[in-house]
């Protein structure tokens, strides 16, 4: 009996939950794995695999890399932007990933000077751009556009220990709130043995 004559009810607690930490170790993979998959530049050359290419722009176009249609050119991640040249075959692609991204998709126009990967040009394309120089008389020289090869591999190379970084801490996550899921299965078939 408690002060005012009312019974002291002990709440019976039953298993703790394990799924909430087997839930948030599969969200860390999901997110290394998606981070990866976005950043991780898988193609990157030498500076002397590069030749120099461009000339006058013909047609500079947006997509995403998802659906490869205009659809979700709009969003901040995962779109390319596309430019053809006259005289030239084939499309040249400049990715979110590298540097100035969105300088070249709202900015380059007239002529442009690039640097592509001398063995993808046997192939279909697009071709990926490792440099762009744009030559536009009609701005002036402080405004026109201009990305070193140096630029973007700087950017990649920050973006691999960016990787690193979050394979680290994702990686740890996932296998502390998995032997933390696992430490709770065992703690509740100890305390609370299935009834037969």
């Amino acid at each position: 009996m408690s002060l005012f004559g009312t019974k002291v009810t002990e709440v019976k607690r039953g298993p703790r939950g394990v799924w909430p930490y087997f839930f948030i170790s599969i969200v860390c993979v999901f997110a290394y794995l998606f981070s990866a998959h976005a950043l991780w530049p898988w193609n990157y050359p030498a500076r002397d695999e590069l030749v120099e290419s461009g000339g006058d722009i013909r047609r500079v176009s947006i997509r995403d890399d998802m659906s490869g249609t205009g659809a979700g050119s709009a969003l901040p991640t995962h779109v390319s932007t596309y430019i053809t040249f006259k005289g030239l075959d084939g499309e040249f692609e400049y990715p979110w990933s590298h540097p100035k991204y969105l300088r070249v998709r709202d900015h380059v126009g007239v002529y442009a000077e690039i640097l592509v990967e001398k063995s993808s040009l046997d192939g279909t394309g697009p071709y990926k751009i490792w440099a762009l120089t744009e030559i536009n008389s009609h701005k002036p020289e402080e405004d026109q556009t201009i990305i070193t090869y140096e630029e973007i591999s700087s950017q990649l190379d920050q973006q691999q220990k960016t990787l690193a970084t979050m394979l680290r801490w994702l990686g740890g996550g996932a296998l502390v709130f998995s032997l933390w899921g696992w430490y709770t299965i065992r703690w509740n078939r100890r305390n609370y043995p299935p009834l037969l």
